[in-house]
């Protein structure tokens, strides 16, 4: 992404709303149907005569056009983070988009120009959300936001921007750097543990965090999950897997077996007398080979009423013929594959 774009192919709402409101995103599209969006009712009034006399295109306006008219990119970028974006997901509690919207349009009467407009917006957020947002910490999320390089960290060159480089940075945007940025401490960063083993990163210690019910680790509320709904304790992502798979009954959900329920099911149902001393992995193999080979008979009984169905419907109640033919297949002297062989001429599939 640099200035010279003249077109979005994305869902990510976040790049309109950052590149201003010239900005039209194609947000879904296939071999019939194309649905664009902006910012900007005007661009899309000016883009829809395009679209060719055969369309029919409807304008949909949104009902807090929020970003309509906003010019400064800090401003966008401070919405954005209000909102809700990727920097800051599920954005500031509280302050919904009807909310802000009608602050932001009082605000603008009060505002003396663009910059003392995403002043008095700061402040409103700082005092309207959580007491742990403040003013450094939503401030380096419009960084984040308006200092994203558009080229990769660690490429050939200087970084590139959609903007000036940044003059001044905190820590936590360590990799977003110019050859020119100052670096300041900046709010407090914590480290996740990450989604796996090996791939732990950076948040920022204000937003929702917890330590593992099983490592006691920290991990950032993206990295973590409760075993039930109606649970309290926070896991990480690598401890969730693990509990999941231990054999309490408690841990067990609808739709899956716990490895105590397969072991107990290889010894009772198929008789199967080694299963306690197999692995984990052990005991899931062996289960499922057992699981599809009830699956396949019971496959199987299923086409094979189908086909005594077929047979009667097709060859008559009172033919021999049929008659013979069910009871060789009941005694096991006619296999499924030659039965459907021998009548496939007959049968209409």
């Amino acid at each position: 992404m640099n200035k010279k774009f003249q077109l979005v192919m994305s869902n990510d709402a976040d790049y309109p709303a950052i590149l201003g409101d010239k900005c039209i995103a194609i947000k879904e599209f296939g071999t019939k149907d194309l649905v664009i969006s902006s910012t900007s009712k005007v661009s899309l009034e000016k883009a829809m005569p395009s679209l060719g006399n055969e369309s029919n295109a409807k304008l949909k306006v949104p009902p807090h056009p929020i970003y309509e008219g906003i010019v400064h990119i800090k401003m966008r970028a401070l919405i954005s983070v209000i909102i809700g974006c990727d920097v800051c997901p599920g954005g500031l509690p509280g302050i919904a988009p009807k909310k802000s919207a009608s602050e932001i349009a009082k605000l603008k009467e009060s505002s003396a120009n663009n910059e003392d407009l995403y002043n008095n917006l700061l402040a409103y957020a700082v005092k309207s959300g959580p007491s742990s947002f403040s003013e450094e910490v939503l401030t380096t999320f419009v960084n984040a936001i308006v200092y994203q390089p558009t080229n990769e960290f660690g490429c050939e060159g200087e970084r590139t921007y959609i903007n000036d480089a940044p003059q001044e940075l905190p820590g936590y945007l360590q990799e977003f750097k110019s050859a020119a940025t100052t670096m300041k401490s900046g709010p407090d960063v914590l480290e996740c543990k990450g989604p796996c083993y090996g791939h732990s990163h950076n948040f920022l210690g204000a937003m929702k965090h917890h330590h593992c019910n099983k490592c006691k680790e920290v991990v950032c509320h993206l990295c973590s999950s409760k075993l039930h709904k109606s649970g309290t304790d926070d896991y990480c992502l690598p401890c969730y897997v693990e509990e999941k798979m231990l054999p309490e009954e408690e841990n067990v959900t609808a739709d899956s077996k716990s490895i105590q329920q397969m072991r107990k099911e290889l010894k009772e149902e198929y008789n199967f007398s080694g299963a306690d001393q197999l692995s984990i992995d052990e005991v899931e193999d062996a289960w499922l080979c057992y699981a599809l080979q009830r699956f396949t008979c019971y496959l199987e009984n299923c086409v094979v009423c189908a086909f005594k169905w077929t047979m009667h419907e097709r060859l008559g109640k009172k033919n021999e013929e049929r008659k013979n033919t069910i009871k060789s297949l009941e005694k096991g002297n006619l296999s499924l594959l030659k039965m459907i062989d021998e009548y496939d001429s007959r049968l209409t599939y």
